[in-house]
């Protein structure tokens, strides 16, 4: 799996402290996930409400089905080559210059 292996290796670049003082990791795009774009985890934490909150058609597309107890949400955005999964979208590595 390529897109996990890219996960790994920033990683390993961020936890080895392999990146000078002045460059960053930054994700700016789908890359990060659901989680990364939301309060997600403070909802999560109250599993009863986060099911409730789930199921009411008021604030749940219709489009979504999803049956209680399932992961939420289930879908990743990824960049394909060929049918296959290469790279997660958004992710950028920073570098800042004095001027």
């Amino acid at each position: 799996m390529k897109v996990a292996g890219l996960y790994h290796q920033m990683l390993g670049i961020v936890v080895g402290n392999k990146l000078p003082p002045n460059q960053f990791f930054l994700q700016i795009g789908w890359g990060g996930g659901w989680r990364a774009k939301t309060i997600g985890a403070p909802l999560q934490s109250d599993k009863g409400q986060w099911e409730r909150l789930l199921t009411d058609k008021r604030r749940s597309p219709a489009r979504f089905r999803r049956k209680e107890g399932d992961d939420f949400p289930k879908s990743r955005r990824v960049m394909v080559i060929n049918n296959e999964p290469v790279a997660p979208f958004g992710w950028c590595l920073v570098e800042m210059k004095e001027r």
